[in-house]
């Protein structure tokens, strides 16, 4: 049997008013477009629904099927590419699910573009199997939960009300140390007092 991506290889598709009709691709069969990184960083945008990490969890979840996820392919010497660099943590979704689901062939509905959407013709070399990471702001998450979680923030209008939350936590604490230290021996807790007299 002919698959759907050797028919779009072999044959142009046919044209309507805003292209060709979108089709089914297995996402084993794409690869990456030369020159695209995939931010890895667990950043609260990457958790949001469209992020990497949120996509994923729909899927997993059932909350979204991978044919409700789109993408822009295009072949270049019998190999299909996803097109565009906006859509790699799409791409990168859909293949953490297909790790997780390698009983069966997990399928985006794709829209197919010409080779010109592709930034960088690939050289004859490049396989497109695997893809490097963005710089991040860290590289292993930190340990300490209040910094995990200030890193978590990056980029976002939230991260100044945490630093503000953080602070005053700080306070409350040292405030309520002096408080016990005060109860425990008040003599030795006013002393540094009476010597600045």
């Amino acid at each position: 049997p002919v698959t759907t991506a050797a028919k779009l290889a072999g044959a142009p598709p046919p044209l309507g008013a805003g292209g060709p009709p979108p089709c089914r691709l297995p996402v084993c069969a794409l690869r990456w477009a030369p020159g695209v990184v995939v931010d890895t960083t667990p950043l609260i945008g990457s958790l949001r629904s469209e992020g990497m990490y949120g996509l994923f969890h729909q899927l997993q979840t059932g909350a979204r099927a991978p044919e409700q996820v789109e993408l822009t392919v295009c072949c270049s010497d019998g190999h299909w590419f996803c097109a565009r660099e906006d859509e790699a943590s799409r791409f990168a979704a859909l293949l953490l699910y297909q790790a997780l689901h390698r009983d069966a062939p997990i399928s985006a509905t794709c829209r197919v573009s010409s080779v010109h959407a592709l930034m960088n013709t690939p050289p004859p070399e490049f396989t497109g199997l695997g893809v490097r990471s963005k710089s991040t702001p860290f590289r292993t998450p930190p340990p300490d939960d209040e910094d995990f979680l200030r890193s978590l923030l990056f980029g976002s209008p939230l991260k100044q009300d945490l630093e503000e939350f953080f602070y005053n936590r700080r306070r409350g604490r040292v405030d309520h140390a002096l408080r016990e230290e005060a109860q425990r021996d008040p003599v030795v807790s006013v002393t540094p007092l009476l010597g600045q007299l």
